[in-house]
C-alpha cells in the first residue's frame, strides 16, 4: 500500500486523480490532482465515502455492486 501510495502521489500523470478507499468505502488516500479537481483539501477528503462522487441516480446500483 505504501509503495502504491507513493507512486500515485508522484506519478507522471499530473492530470489523473487517484484515491484509495477501505472496505467500508471511506477514502483513506487522495493525490493532489484529485483534491484539486474537487476543490477540496487532501486532508478534508479523508473519511469521505466514495459514494459522495457517484451520481445520485447510480448510488443504489453502485452500492449493491460494491457489497
Amino acid at each position: 500500500m505504501l509503495t502504491q501510495t507513493i507512486w500515485a502521489e508522484y506519478d507522471s500523470e499530473d492530470d489523473v486523480g487517484r484515491f484509495h478507499s477501505n472496505a467500508a468505502g471511506e477514502i483513506i488516500y487522495v493525490n493532489q490532482p484529485f483534491a484539486c479537481m474537487l476543490g477540496v483539501g487532501k486532508t478534508e477528503l479523508l473519511g469521505w465515502k466514495f459514494l459522495n462522487f457517484v451520481h445520485s441516480n447510480d448510488v443504489d446500483r453502485v452500492r449493491r455492486h460494491w457489497e
